[in-house]
């Protein structure tokens, strides 16, 4: 190869890496190797009045970060406080009554778009100060195809004393298992698990995170 035909050589790989390298950021996009936007999760929580049966009988009421009145005790191996905890609208307390409470938490990509959701869900009786019925479930949805549902991997529940009685409150724990893979290869998992605890009075709180 002559000097000339080297030059020549040499002058277009520099220009092919320089393209390479500002492209990313002429479009916008963040080059390989920069900081990247994390992955959002989101929390929703909700409780809706319901039948005996289960059949809804008022609309659903979303549960903010700010309502709800804190129970008389607090159950045995309660939230942490650098968890995400929230309590039910203290307009729940009533003498006697069934609602269906549910916690979803979610995880959205780079672009906004749903990657996952895991949902807890509780319908509980109540007579005060005793909890006369319970049924717990949970589900997932909305996966993305690169992501897959392997199911619920944890579970626990169990009756608490709660205002005096031994059937006051009842706490139950799911935890979900999703899997991120690329060409049959995972390349990540997350593990979202969810926590209630509903009371003899109505009331209900949960925490969530990510394992």
């Amino acid at each position: 190869m002559t000097t000339r035909h080297f030059s020549a050589l040499a002058a277009a790989l520099t220009l092919t890496a320089f393209l390479a390298a500002i492209a990313p950021a002429a479009m916008g996009a963040t080059p390989i190797g920069g900081p990247r936007e994390v992955p959002k999760d989101h929390v929703e929580a909700f409780v809706q009045a319901v039948d005996a049966r289960g059949v809804p009988t008022g609309p659903a009421i979303a549960v903010g970060s700010d309502s709800g009145r804190p129970p008389v005790t607090t159950p045995p191996g309660g939230p942490r406080a650098s968890l995400a905890t929230r309590q039910s609208s203290g307009r729940s307390l009533q003498a006697s009554g069934c609602y269906t409470a549910w916690v979803t938490r979610s995880r959205s990509g780079y672009f906004g778009e749903t990657l996952w959701k895991y949902t807890h869900e509780k319908r509980y009786c109540w007579s005060s100060p005793r909890l006369t019925s319970i049924q717990s479930q949970a589900q997932a949805c909305c996966t993305d195809p690169f992501w897959r549902f392997w199911g619920t991997v944890g579970t626990n529940g169990y009756f608490f004393g709660w205002s005096g009685d031994p059937h006051g409150g009842h706490y139950s724990f799911r935890q979900g298992r999703f899997d991120q893979a690329i060409g049959g290869q995972v390349i990540s998992s997350a593990y979202p698990w969810i926590k209630l605890w509903v009371y003899g009075n109505g009331t209900f709180r949960y925490a969530t995170d990510i394992s």
